[in-house]
This record gives structure tokens, sequence and C-alpha cells, in this order.
């Protein structure tokens, strides 16, 4: 993605600008240890648990977007669990305005093997889970 060459400062800017969010000071842009970047074969590993949709392995950059349910229930009671999955949505409507805006297509993906995911991921699927998947590339 063409965030991966730039500075933290610059990618801070860049993702204000075109999503309205910052970047966290200290955070990284690397995958998290458990999803092994370095893995040739990871694009089809992630479309494999995306139940093979054909766009994984033809798009720039897929997104995984993974939910940690404490961090919304401590605040909101039950109702947390159904903000996450509208986060989600606000999150992915903003990746598709962003696209947009430098003439690239956005695929959400809601549909996916779990359990393959969080085995690909190394996250329990309870305390943390995959919620929400796209992916972007050139436009047709």
């Amino acid at each position: 993605m063409f965030l991966q060459e730039r500075s933290s400062s610059t990618v801070r800017c860049e993702l204000r600008r075109a999503v309205g969010c910052d970047w966290p000071e200290g955070r990284s842009l690397r995958s998290r240890p458990g999803f092994e970047p370095e893995h040739e074969h990871r694009q089809v590993r992630v479309a494999a648990g995306c139940l093979d949709q054909p766009q994984i392995l033809e798009s720039a950059v897929t997104f995984l977007w993974t939910a940690v349910p404490d961090r919304m229930t401590w605040r909101y009671g039950e109702r947390g669990y159904r903000y996450l999955h509208l986060d989600a949505g606000h999150v992915c409507q903003n990746l598709y305005l962003a696209a947009l805006s430098v003439g690239c297509g956005v695929c959400a993906i809601g549909a996916f093997d779990d359990a393959a995911m969080n085995r690909l991921l190394g996250i329990d699927g309870e305390g943390q889970f995959l919620i929400y998947a796209a992916t972007v590339g050139k436009k047709p």
C-alpha cells in the first residue's frame, strides 16, 4: 500500500486528510506479529479464509478489521456489541470515500470463515474477532 513507504508523520497527515482520523504516535503500520507479513502466501491464505473471493487475489491491499468487545461493552453495556458493528460499517464507508477520492474501488467483505481467519490472525475469536474486511484496488 502507498502508506508503507512514508514516514509516520506523513501517514498521519494523509489519514487525517483522507478519512478524518489520526494514526496514534508510536504505532506501527506493520501487521501484528501473529499475521506473519513476510509469508509469501498470505494473500492466498486470506482469500481462502474469505471463502475464496477472487477480488482478494486481485486487490492492491486487503483491510482486515478486528473488534475487541470489552473496549465497547465496559462503557455501553450490551449495546456496545451493536456499536462494534456500526463502527465497522462507518470505518469501511470512510475507506470507500477515501478510495474514491484517489480513483480506486473498494469491495467490502462480510463473508469469511471465522475459525480460519482467527487462526490466520492469531486471535481467539471471543476477546478479539474479525468483524469486517475490504479490498482496495484500481477500478477496471
